[in-house]
């Protein structure tokens, strides 16, 4: 018996390193041979065999894996368990089958300042050192193609997802819960780790971002119900959801009112294929929002957003851009629809572990306005203008890939036309630098 105690009390141990998922099949061989040997009985090494299997069923022993975008992980497999009596008797079989876990740290430093037209006193600069994001995932795999997401920014203080997924196949994919939602292939399809540019383009923080009178909030995270898939060279999505933006733990479990009673619509298509030279990804989505639109949420007014993307490859060379239409009913204020209008180019160059990016962002707001920080992240305002055009030129050096790459970036923004119809005019310009490690 003392000895069986030192057995369990190595086996516990080996557990609470956090190892113990991948070592239960070694770890009946050796019992077995111990078995064999006569050193323990069958019913003391079933005895420990059940000591291992209630810790490790234990709430919270679950390891994470990366969302979509994120470095793989290898994952931790739970194997299956021999052919064995003394592993079988009176226990039923775990559905549980893979455990993973990823991390992204991302910070940054920010040097921006604003400057504008006629005005004596400019805002503040922005010089500041950030954490931008610290991404922790979690996914467990179960039997059947079900598994668990979970996925925190603690940066934000804000979920990244959390949902439950049926995969049986490649060709569907059934998600539950809180996501992204498939629009916009910059935001939906182009993770914050493998952005060139550091931050997304002004078209796409414009029409995607959440509503603040200005921006469209047409896009991000929702809570509903989404289906994605791959069949031959298409990749499709579509989701059901609420209509509002949601991220923050508090809104997870928010109710209806409103200004939130109705479904939002949303759908992503893309073809991607090759040619003698290279690859193409071509596609559109759009999204359907009632109630979303105008300047006060839930007074009817609806949001219709439509995106258009191609991503071609020539070798080293690389050539993205986007375009948004939007349908924005009393967005420009009561009686005057808009009907704002952007896109992004954006072409890179790899040469080794270096990479040189351009990218130009043009938006029209069409009267409903747009200031400097809503498409030029960390930027003071310059105040409502009309167009905006942003500029970013830099390049990134991949010590390991996107597991570990330093990015540096020059930043120019220019804000264009008061809306009550006089000349005005508000640019920002400064430097941008992160450094990313993912796990």
């Amino acid at each position: 018996m003392m000895f069986l105690k030192k057995i369990t009390a190595l086996l516990s141990a080996i557990a609470l390193t956090g190892v113990a998922a991948a070592q239960t099949q070694e770890s009946a061989i050796l019992l077995k041979l111990l078995v064999k040997k006569g050193i323990i009985t069958e019913q003391e090494a079933s005895h420990v065999l059940a000591e291992m299997a209630d810790f490790n069923s234990a709430p919270g022993r679950s390891s994470p894996v990366p969302d979509v975008g994120f470095e793989e992980v290898a994952p931790v497999s739970l194997p299956e368990a021999p052919d064995l009596p003394l592993l079988t008797a009176g226990k039923p079989t775990s559905l549980l089958r893979n455990l993973a876990f990823s991390n992204r740290m991302q910070t940054q430093f920010v040097h921006l300042n604003t400057e504008v037209a006629e005005t004596a006193l400019d805002p503040p600069h922005t010089i500041h050192f950030l954490l931008r994001r610290v991404y922790f995932g979690a996914k467990a795999q179960f039997a059947g193609g079900w598994s668990g997401n979970l996925f925190y920014d603690f940066a934000a203080g804000a979920f990244d997802g959390l949902y439950m997924e049926w995969e049986p196949n490649d060709a569907l994919a059934l998600q539950v819960g809180l996501r992204k939602a498939p629009i916009a292939y910059e935001e939906f399809l182009t993770s914050s780790g493998a952005i060139k540019p550091i931050e997304r383009s002004a078209a796409t923080r414009y029409f995607m971002e959440p509503n603040n009178g200005r921006r469209l909030g047409a896009g991000v995270y929702r809570q509903g119900v989404f289906l994605d898939g791959k069949k031959g060279n298409l990749q499709y999505a579509l989701a059901v959801t609420n209509p509002e933006r949601q991220k923050e733990s508090g809104d997870v479990n928010g109710t209806g009112s409103k200004n939130n009673n109705n479904f939002s619509y949303w759908g992503f298509i893309g073809y991607r294929d090759s040619f003698p030279s290279g690859d193409y990804f071509v596609g559109v989505s759009a999204a359907i929002l009632p109630d979303q639109g105008g300047k006060t949420l839930g007074a009817g007014d609806d949001l219709a957003v439509l995106g258009a993307f191609s991503d071609l490859n020539f070798g080293d060379l690389n050539i993205a851009d986007e375009v948004f239409l939007g349908r924005n009913e009393n967005g420009a204020g009561a009686g005057m629809n808009a009907d704002p209008w952007g896109y992004w180019i954006q072409p890179s160059y790899r040469l080794g572990l270096y990479e040189f990016v351009f990218r130009y962002s043009h938006v029209d707001s069409d009267g409903r306005g747009i200031s400097l920080s809503d498409g030029v992240r960390s930027a003071p305002s310059g105040g409502t203008m009309n167009t905006l055009d942003e500029l970013f030129i830099g390049g990134n050096w991949y010590i390991r890939g996107n597991t570990l790459k330093l990015q540096a970036w020059y930043v120019y923004g220019i804000s264009e036309d008061d809306l009550d119809g006089t000349p005005g005019k508000a640019t920002a310009q400064g430097l941008r630098s992160q450094l990313q490690v993912s796990f």
